[in-house]
């Protein structure tokens, strides 16, 4: 169980030097349900200000550099008492050779709307049968194929899938599981598996530094 916080934060501030100018870097670290989603989050994020220098966010590499002693806890950012973010959903999507349509390079798939119907498109023949679109009529929405209209008959639009190459190392990073196969990160069967020991590792990673879990 963890107690569901608002407002757990730790902040760490420092003179540092960034390209010959002096600046000061405020580390902010935090462990809370601040977004209201029903579960704490962890996040370590940066702002730096000096003269004609303005940063702020995601400063993972200055936070090495300037506070390498609060730097292991990098690794989980943005990882919640459920797990990495979209633990499942973005590990497997970045291992896999599927591109955001689920299609792997040439496969071809009759494209639905969001309320599950196919769209038809209407076609005239020509005296040698070849189809021809109708400029300016709209797709039809349905889940058969709409009747023939005189001489307009409706055919199945379709996608072709452009696929993609897997990322190994973006995967690895979605996963937090640095050491992973590809055949690893592509298992939801291996991927369960190792969360609960994950979310133990996290959970004595936020508690030596501080937080109430």
């Amino acid at each position: 169980m963890t107690t569901l916080t608002k407002d757990q934060k730790q902040h760490f501030t420092k003179q540092v030097d960034i390209d010959g100018t002096p600046c000061e870097m405020t580390v902010q670290v935090r462990f809370d349900d601040q977004c209201g989603n029903g579960h704490n989050t962890f996040a370590i994020t940066a702002d730096i200000r000096g003269r004609h220098i303005d940063m702020g966010g995601c400063l993972h590499d200055e936070i090495r550099e300037h506070f390498p002693e609060i730097a292991h806890l990098i690794r989980w950012h943005l990882v919640s008492t459920d797990g990495p973010m979209h633990y499942i959903a973005n590990t497997t999507y970045l291992a896999s050779d599927r591109d955001c349509w689920g299609l792997k390079a040439g496969e071809v798939q009759k494209i639905k709307t969001r309320d599950g119907l196919y769209l038809w498109e209407p076609k005239v023949l020509d005296e040698q049968c070849n189809s021809h679109s109708i400029v300016g009529m709209r797709d039809i929405k349905a889940l058969e194929r709409p009747a023939n209209d005189g001489d307009i008959k409706y055919f199945p639009r379709y996608r072709v899938g452009e696929g993609k190459t897997p990322d190994l190392e973006a995967a690895r990073r979605a996963a937090n599981w640095p050491d992973a196969t590809l055949e690893q990160l592509q298992s939801e069967e291996a991927l369960t598996a190792r969360l609960d020991g994950l979310l133990a590792e996290f959970r004595q990673a936020v508690e030596s530094a501080g937080f109430q879990w």
